[in-house]
């Protein structure tokens, strides 16, 4: 077996550390659903958290189930405050050896790492399709009392809810869904009847 390298023991010596000071709680449902058998904890996520979160989340495993899917798991339990909490939990030292996930989470963690995956998950198509679906839930939401618009069909309200986003006033969704507006006095009916105008002259 050849020698462990310098950074090889350091990730070594850190897991080690952690995985001394690890608690192997049952879930919040009363079932052991994780053992004292070299898995640790290497990130979480719950739906009370933000889409960014969830996608970085998912992104992450991904990652670590393509290099070494023997030593990553997920385990899903319950929890009285959020409903459930996905967890991946991973095998990082293997035969006293470094294993690969094992490394890739050492480097996430000290480095700072989850910020990348902040990074793509900004980038990822689930996330603007989210955005999407957020602004016209916003659209509908405001227009749902105006009998004028009742017979507005699903291209329209994405029509509206496009230019809200891509035209003045620019709109934004924020990190938990809500839609921000910077015009205090924009006003989404006058705005729609715009839209929809432009819409017949075309």
């Amino acid at each position: 077996m050849n020698k462990l390298t310098k950074y090889e023991q350091e990730a070594i010596d850190w897991w080690n550390e952690r995985l001394s000071e690890q608690e192997y709680p049952s879930d919040y449902g009363g079932d052991n659903f994780w053992e004292d058998d070299g898995w640790i904890l290497a990130t979480s996520w719950n739906p009370t958290q933000d889409k960014l979160s969830e996608i970085a989340f998912d992104l992450f495993k991904q990652d670590l189930e393509e290099e070494e899917p023997d030593n990553i798991e997920q385990v899903r339990f319950k929890h009285w405050a959020c409903g459930y909490v996905l967890q991946l939990n991973v095998r990082p030292i293997v035969n006293n050896r470094l294993t690969k996930v094992g490394e890739m989470v050492y480097d996430y963690s000290i480095n700072e790492g989850f910020m990348d995956y902040f990074d793509l998950a900004y980038e990822d198509e689930r996330y603007h399709d989210w955005c999407a679906e957020m602004m016209r839930d916003y659209v509908e939401w405001g227009l749902r009392d105006e009998e004028e618009f009742d017979d507005l069909t699903d291209e329209q309200y994405t029509l509206i809810a496009t230019a809200l986003e891509c035209d003045e006033p620019y709109a934004t969704v924020e990190y938990d869904g809500s839609v921000y507006i910077s015009d205090r006095d924009f006003d989404l009916i006058k705005f729609t009847r715009e839209i929809l105008a432009k819409e017949e002259e075309e």
